[in-house]
């Protein structure tokens, strides 16, 4: 029995699961219009990608890195032997790591740009497409006299033929330097006749390999040319960014050279061109190490060096008599300290001429508080703060003044700051006078000692240069000596290539981007990914009521849902009418049908007969704007069109909308008459319905000051069962819940409370409050019906297809009518 029991809860749990994920993918159901436009928009717009953008091609070269051992060893005999000393050696085994980190180096690829000039590009634009082209570009565009002051040059130079002699020039992003837009060029030129453009003269030319021809009268030779003048630096980077190099095997020395790029044929000259620097690179590193030199050259070099170390002594004598370290460079360093000195001294006494001014300035000024010169350049910091306080008193007792008189005690306050800090001004100017006055002394002084220092320069030269003469003689011989040893070194030098190619560059047939396949699925997952999202957090954010679902999630299935009333369009009558065939009338039925079940008496359940007559039905909600109103009168009139007798009774005495079905007035008589004056006779205030004789209607009357008094009188009690006497079905339209207690007071005389929910416009938060209401007894015997439910929502709805009314003819089938007549 428990196992059957598991088993049982196990296939409850398995079903509500299945339930839950049903529910949810209905929910984005709804919304296929969206996933298949959405969809279908994206692979729209990367057809276009794909159809406008160039391909781009993987290029790839493969080269081995040989031992540097290998190249020493050819040369064979006993020299070979002499790689073992450590002096003598060569860069040792390459470490493919770092070879491949020279290859990526941008000192590498600068070499190539510049070899290649790669930050020049070509691009022809026609038809809307714009291609590169490389070596092949009808027009050329060749240097004159570059201003090397910019290195720094960005633009694009747009080349539209006119004739054989003549083009139109038009530049974007031309920019020199650092972020400085050059001059405007653009205009008419002719072909090989040199022009500045801001940063040195070009010339722009045919190219003799691809003539062109240029007759405009022909449209399939119109084209626009493109000229990218990039920065060798961005150009490097770029290279760089693009650039793959790789080992092919973990453990071995061919490495992979691979980039993309949209021209094949310049993409194999990179790689080539690449391989060929750094072959120059590691021959120059080579050339670079230490010769061999043969023994009695060793032992020629040491006699030399120990008559230069005597030579290098008298001259270490002399500077330290004269406490000299190097006359040239101690010369310039004097000279610098005097150039840096008088700059000193010009800047003080600028200082010291702006506190003059300064101080001249509020002299003449000492009886007005004019504002004080700012950011005359002080470096005094507390002057300039002073100052800059001063002005903004001065400024802030302007503007009171242009509102208020002297007499103003915040002027006053005012008045005494400015005084205040004016005199600080002054302090302050003074003290930074006679601050600077000794500065500039002290400099002086200092200026008189560094032109002294200058005169010993001369005498001190000529002696050191005696002894540098004799110093000089003895490194010519030494310096024969070394290259004697340098001769004999070239001889055993070894600069075969470390790079050997194993594969040149070569690139593949079909392009690496883009790929139409991998685009279109990611158009195909972005189109569905796009409506997901918003969906989601469309769902995610709403705190409005939408369906049935929502209200029996949230009330718990606590309190039952009789109706869903849908959404009316702007064409559609919300009124049902006698014979009414709409979906608006079928929803009422429903409701009319549901409403039954709630009238059964607890204490005879099981009674076939269900007795109807005299019953009451408020119509209430939580806020107004819900549809109480609507509901109220259409379930009326469709309890009357089925031949009972009815009244609906507005009962909203503070917000009447009742009247909105007859025609009278808000000013009406009705219940707030009857139940202030007791003269009234509630028949003579009942109006009838022009739609419906079976339909009686009995407004609100006028607005009372005290709706709430009214109704706690036993007149109320008395309205009501006057009305279940002369009707089958009194439906009274009620005030919301949440802002009057109108209805809680009269509450006990419903046998059944409609409480309407607007789909779309109710909060969720708010459904707690008829759960409240129940929960203290103030409402009872609850039912919701849920209003203007859009169709998406709408229950079942027309989700098997099934609509009331006649079935109208479909476009097409409009369409073939209209022809046959």
């Amino acid at each position: 029995m428990e196992s059957l029991h598991q088993n049982s809860e196990f296939v409850m749990n398995h079903e509500a699961n299945e339930i839950s994920i049903r529910e949810e993918v209905e929910k984005y159901l709804k919304y296929w219009k969206w996933f298949l436009g959405s969809i279908i928009i994206c692979l729209i717009i990367v057809l276009l990608y794909i159809h406008f953008d160039n391909p781009i091609y993987q290029t790839t070269a493969t080269v081995l890195i040989k031992d540097s051992k290998e190249n020493g060893s050819m040369q064979g005999g006993s020299l070979a032997g002499l790689e073992n000393f450590n002096m003598l050696t060569g860069i040792g085994s390459n470490n493919v790591d770092n070879e491949i980190e020279i290859l990526k180096s941008k000192r590498l690829l600068t070499a190539v740009v510049n070899e290649l000039n790669l930050d020049i590009s070509y691009f022809i634009k026609k038809n809307l497409i714009t291609s590169p082209v490389y070596k092949k570009s009808p027009i050329i565009l060749n240097w004159t006299n570059k201003d090397s002051s910019n290195p720094s040059v960005y633009a694009d130079l747009e080349i539209t033929p006119i004739d054989n002699s003549r083009f139109q020039l038009d530049t974007d992003n031309l920019i020199i330097g650092d972020g400085n837009e050059a001059k405007e060029i653009d205009g008419t030129y002719f072909y090989g006749k040199p022009f500045d453009i801001g940063f040195g003269n070009i010339i722009i030319a045919k190219n003799k390999i691809t003539q062109i021809n240029n007759s405009v009268d022909d449209d399939d030779s119109l084209f626009t040319a493109i000229i990218n003048i990039n920065t060798v630096r961005n150009t490097v980077n770029q290279l760089q960014g693009a650039l793959t190099v790789e080992t092919v095997n973990k453990n071995g020395s061919v490495v992979e050279l691979q980039i993309d790029g949209e021209s094949r044929e310049k993409s194999r000259d990179i790689l080539d061109n690449l391989i060929w620097q750094y072959n120059q690179d590691a021959i120059k590193d080579k050339n670079l190490v230490a010769k061999r030199t043969a023994d009695f050259i060793d032992d020629r070099l040491a006699i030399i060096s120990r008559e230069l170390d005597s030579v290098e002594n008298t001259k270490e004598v002399f500077k330290t008599t004269n406490k000299l370290t190097d006359i040239k460079s101690e010369s310039e360093l004097f000279l610098q300290n005097a150039s840096e000195n008088k700059q000193k001294i010009l800047g003080a006494e600028t200082q010291l001429e702006l506190a003059n001014y300064m101080l001249r300035y509020i002299s003449a000024n000492e009886k007005s508080d004019k504002i004080l010169p700012a950011n005359l350049g002080f470096s005094e910091d507390g002057v300039v703060n002073s100052i800059n306080d001063y002005n903004s008193v001065v400024l802030q007792r302007n503007r009171i003044l242009s509102s208020s008189t002297i007499q103003n005690p915040v002027v006053q306050t005012l008045n005494d700051q400015i005084k205040s800090l004016k005199s600080s001004i002054l302090e302050s100017l003074q003290n930074m006078q006679s601050s600077l006055k000794i500065t500039i002394e002290d400099l002086k002084n200092q200026e008189v000692h560094y032109n002294n220092r200058i005169a010993e320069v001369p005498s001190q030269e000529k002696a050191y240069r005696g002894i540098e003469r004799q110093q000089e003689l003895k490194e010519a011989l030494y310096l024969f000596l070394l290259q004697k040893r340098e001769e004999t070194s070239i001889n055993l030098a070894v600069t075969a290539p470390v790079a050997k190619v194993v594969d040149s560059a070569y690139s593949g047939s079909k392009p690496v981007s883009p790929v139409k396949s991998i685009y279109l699925l990611g158009a195909i997952a972005l189109g569905f990914i796009i409506p997901l999202g918003i969906v989601y957090v469309k769902d995610l954010l709403d705190n409005k009521v939408r369906s049935k679902e929502d209200i029996d999630k949230l009330v718990k299935n606590k309190i039952p849902v009789i109706g869903e009333i849908p959404r009316l369009l702007p064409k559609d009558d919300e009124v049902i009418k006698q014979n009414d065939r709409s979906a608006l009338a079928e929803s009422f039925r429903i409701l009319n049908t549901n409403l039954q079940y709630l009238f059964i008496n607890k204490e005879d359940q099981q009674s076939d007969v269900i007795d109807l007559n005299g019953k009451v039905i408020y119509v209430s909600s939580t806020v107004k704007g819900e549809g109480k109103t609507l509901v109220s009168y259409n379930l009326a009139s469709s309890l009357a069109n089925t031949g009972k007798k009815v009244v609906v009774v507005g009962a909203d005495l503070r917000n009447p909308q009742l009247h909105r079905y007859l025609e009278r007035g808000k000013s009406a008589w009705g219940v707030s008459d009857y139940l202030y004056d007791h003269s009234l006779d509630i028949k003579d205030m009942i109006a009838t319905s022009l739609d419906n004789n079976h339909l009686d209607i009995l407004l609100s009357g006028n607005i009372p000051p005290n709706p709430a008094e009214l109704w706690m009188q036993q007149r109320a009690a008395e309205m009501v069962d006057e009305l279940r006497k002369i009707y089958d079905y009194v439906i009274i339209d009620t005030a919301p819940v949440l802002l009057v207690t109108d209805t809680y007071i009269i509450s006990r005389y419903a046998d059944v409370t409609v409480y309407v929910v607007r789909s779309g416009y109710t909060l969720k938060n708010f459904l707690q409050v008829p759960q409240d209401a129940i929960r203290d007894k103030k409402l009872r015997n609850v039912a919701f019906v849920l209003n203007d439910v859009d169709t998406a929502n709408f229950g079942y709805g027309n989700k098997y297809g099934y609509s009331y009314g006649v079935e109208k003819a479909s476009t097409l089938q409009r369409i073939i009518k209209k022809f046959k007549k």
